[in-house]
């Protein structure tokens, strides 16, 4: 639930394009819930259809909650419906979208679109860090980042808020073709173009034009911030039309970093020169991805006036996500927690935080299949096998199907402590038994894999 910037019934109206079936159109809406758990009195409920549920069929349970306006588009479930307005629309996930974007309309404040492959969250997070320092800022809640979770972004928007920064994610082309026309953003920050989702989209090439429709929703005078160290987005640059401020590593761009020292599980330092002086940046975090996520954080702090020194704590406040690189002793041995997703760029990530912070005690990789990538899938995971094998990592787990193909890999190339399991729970049997006290261990593997199912099924090590 949220506070919203007031609408009325004739605004749903105008905004939808809908028909009204009973009602009166000056009824203001207080708030807007797509669940009925959530609906409280005055509210809007708009009943979402999906693959396995509909909505629709909990509208009577949403009236019973409060809600005084109903949107639909099935006349079988509103026709007995009394005493609250209802509205008639062709489908309720576009009225969705059409409400966000008729409220954004409403203010007149800088905003932010995030995409990229690998690392939309974390990059919103650090640069809604930097802003923090100087602004109040309105950032998209962990990841929801579909056409329900931008839009109920966009509904959070009120008049005490300088910036908002709206992370905006993919799976088909098109899609986010339709959430830029909703954010309607005044700068967009692109992380890098992986492989993600490459089932549906057959090439890292059209896996780069899906990204790009953010700019179909960009703003004329729009910005664009990239990671130029990406060869992808790189080639693109000249193709973009807007203005673009590019940061990296290896490149020559606007924003380099410099003097990079990984510090473990202390976190990493570099320097960058601005205006000809140097500056240290410290981050709190693991992971050589969060230095390109500081120089995003950087450039955008620096393009919205904020001062060097405010850019500097805002990054040094920075805190991964649950499930993002959390590093725990709470076990007896050392869990690194990135099992809230995977794709092959973060699996590597993942695998070089290990191999970092394990030093000289016994690394164990426990890896889950990457999910969405279709026919490239045996491949990707084998090139998992190849990478760990430069690596000095002395065991490794596979949990799932497709992830067998990172153990044969490493099998082939003469690794004998590999083990692979169908399970988590056979993973978790074995694991009980095998890890020993000052183990260093990382759980990574895709969504579906709730590979955190592990960690919570792990006994007390002792010694």
């Amino acid at each position: 639930m949220f506070k919203l910037k007031q609408l009325i019934v004739r605004d749903i109206l105008e905004a939808t394009k809908g028909e009204l079936k009973y009602g009166n159109v000056d009824m203001v809406v207080k708030n807007i819930s797509t669940d009925s758990r959530s609906v409280n009195e005055g509210d809007l409920f708009i009943p979402i259809e999906g693959e396995k549920f509909d909505g629709h069929a909990y509208i009577k349970d949403a009236i019973r909650g409060g809600a005084t306006c109903i949107l639909a588009s099935k006349d079988s479930f509103i026709e007995n419906v009394l005493d609250v307005s209802v509205i008639k629309v062709r489908d309720t996930r576009e009225a969705y979208l059409d409400i966000a974007r008729y409220y954004r309309q409403k203010f007149n404040i800088s905003i932010i679109g995030v995409v990229g492959s690998v690392g939309k969250t974390s990059t919103k997070d650090m640069i809604a860090s930097v802003l923090g320092t100087k602004l109040n800022v309105l950032k998209t809640k962990g990841n929801l980042n579909n056409d329900i979770g931008v839009p109920r972004t966009v509904l959070e928007i009120d008049d005490s808020d300088d910036v908002a920064i709206i992370e905006m994610g993919m799976n088909h082309k098109g899609e986010i073709s339709k959430l830029t026309r909703v954010v309607m953003p005044d700068y967009v920050v692109i992380s890098n173009i992986g492989v993600s989702h490459i089932e549906n989209l057959g090439s890292r090439y059209n896996i780069l034009k899906a990204k790009l429709e953010v700019l179909e929703g960009l703003n004329k005078s729009g910005v664009v911030f990239l990671n130029k160290d990406d060869d992808m987005l790189s080639g693109a640059i000249d193709e973009i039309g807007f203005e673009v401020v590019t940061y990296g590593i290896k490149s020559d761009c606007d924003y380099r970093a410099i003097n990079i020292k990984d510090n473990g599980e202390d976190g990493i330092n570099f320097d960058i020169s601005l205006g000809g002086r140097i500056y240290n940046i410290e981050i709190k975090a693991v992971g050589m991805h969060n230095v390109y996520n500081a120089l995003a954080g950087i450039a955008v702090g620096m393009k919205l006036g904020i001062p060097i020194h405010d850019i500097i704590l805002g990054i040094s406040n920075f805190k991964s996500g649950k499930m993002r690189l959390n590093i725990d002793d709470r076990l007896g041995v050392k869990i690194i927690n990135d099992s809230y997703n995977a794709s092959p760029d973060s699996m590597k990530a993942a695998i070089d935080v290990l191999d970092t912070v394990s030093k000289s005690r016994r690394s164990i990789a426990v890896l889950g299949d990457m999910l969405e990538l279709g026919d490239f899938s045996k491949d990707e995971h084998r090139k998992i096998g190849e990478y760990i094998n430069e690596k000095d990592i002395d065991c490794v787990v596979t949990v799932g199907n497709d992830s067998e193909y990172i153990a044969k890999e490493l099998l082939n190339r003469g690794h004998l402590d590999i083990y692979s399991f169908p399970s988590n729970r056979d993973t978790t049997e074995f694991l009980n038994d095998f890890i020993k006290k000052d183990d260093v261990i990382l759980f990574k593997g895709s969504r579906g894999m709730k590979l955190e199912e592990i960690i919570t099924g792990l006994d007390e090590v002792r010694g």
